[in-house]
């Protein structure tokens, strides 16, 4: 018999206490990739909060891991699809997951748009499948309807899922960035690292992410400096020195990236931590 807990896959209704618990033991757990379904956010925040934070019913975000923290504080209705790249098996399957799951925001957050029928129904299968009792096609059949969802939601990303070579060699390279980028900025080590040309490597990440290396790369930063300045105490010049920036690079980083100075990144996304916990 096929244990759930033994797939690399898991679901968590949002009101779930145990969802929480289970986040404290796999933050660090970068493999790991969070499908959010909202069916309701009838909440009371200001405009901009639910604007930075995508709120809105019948809605599926694909979040960075520093973000969930956030949306586990509200009383939103909906449930959390995780699941890691071991559970997809095939590299094909692997290579649409990460396709799909990259940020297109700095802010970590993509935004898939209003549920359709056929994703809402594929959603609800998925749930029912994973609360079902457990049996030997319980992996299979889950696999399958992620698949399938992963793939409703490709409209925009066609050309590139044709890519052949180009899609792998940006796949890879956005794998080396996610455990390199704060200490490694040399475009080189890439490409040797790859076993391609510079020329090939470009073409790559500009087909598959409509980005160049350096976008690629300060996009990586700028989501692990999101997630030191929102949910760590650090100093802006402790967070700076830890990703290898001089103080006036970091803060020249944000204002291109977001139009504003880390220290008031930090002062928003707080302020809305805090509207949060005073209303719920």
């Amino acid at each position: 018999m096929e244990d759930k807990n033994t797939m690399e896959f898991w679901i968590f209704s949002l009101d779930d206490p145990n969802l929480y618990r289970f986040y404290n033991t796999q933050a660090d757990n970068v493999s790991l990739y969070y499908i959010l379904y909202i069916e309701e956010a009838n909440i009371d925040l200001s405009a901009e909060a639910k604007e930075v934070l995508h709120l809105r019913n019948e809605t599926i975000l694909l979040i960075d891991r520093y973000l969930l923290p956030i949306y586990n504080r509200m009383p939103l209705k909906g449930y959390l699809i995780l699941l890691t790249e071991e559970f997809c098996e095939m590299d094909a399957i692997k290579a649409l997951l990460k396709l799909v799951f990259f940020h297109n925001t700095p802010e970590g957050i993509t935004d898939l748009g209003t549920v359709t029928e056929d994703q809402k129904k594929c959603l609800s299968l998925i749930y029912e499948e994973y609360n079902n009792t457990a049996d030997n096609l319980r992996a299979l059949i889950l696999k399958t309807l992620t698949v399938n969802l992963l793939l409703s939601s490709t409209i925009n990303f066609s050309p590139q899922l044709k890519s052949g070579h180009l899609l792998n060699y940006a796949l890879q390279c956005m794998d080396l960035v996610n455990k390199h980028a704060t200490h490694e900025r040399n475009k080189s080590f890439y490409v040797n690292e790859l076993g391609t040309t510079e020329k090939i490597l470009t073409e790559a990440l500009q087909v598959i992410f409509k980005k160049t290396f350096k976008e690629l790369l300060i996009y990586r930063t700028v989501i692990e400096a999101l997630q030191l300045l929102v949910f760590t105490n650090k100093s802006v010049s402790q967070i700076a020195h830890e990703l290898n920036y001089d103080a006036s690079g970091f803060n020249k980083l944000f204002l291109k990236w977001k139009g504003m100075a880390p220290k008031n990144i930090r002062t928003n996304y707080r302020k809305i931590i805090h509207d949060i916990e005073n209303i719920y």
